[in-house]
């Protein structure tokens, strides 16, 4: 099975291994860019659209 990911495609054992992945190591920065790139894109600048809390 191939999931696209940004600037590529992810083999299975290649998600499995992104999302067990500590915080950190390259494979699970580059499943966040590639979901904040592609499906959840509106979800990357919404810190910057959000106002502080009090």
């Amino acid at each position: 099975m191939k999931v696209i990911g940004a600037g590529g495609s992810w083999t299975s054992a290649e998600l499995d291994g992104a999302f067990a992945a500590p915080a950190g190591d390259e494979r699970r920065e580059r499943l966040v860019s590639a979901l904040l790139t592609g499906p959840m894109r509106s979800y990357a600048g919404m810190n910057a659209r959000c106002p502080a809390p009090p």
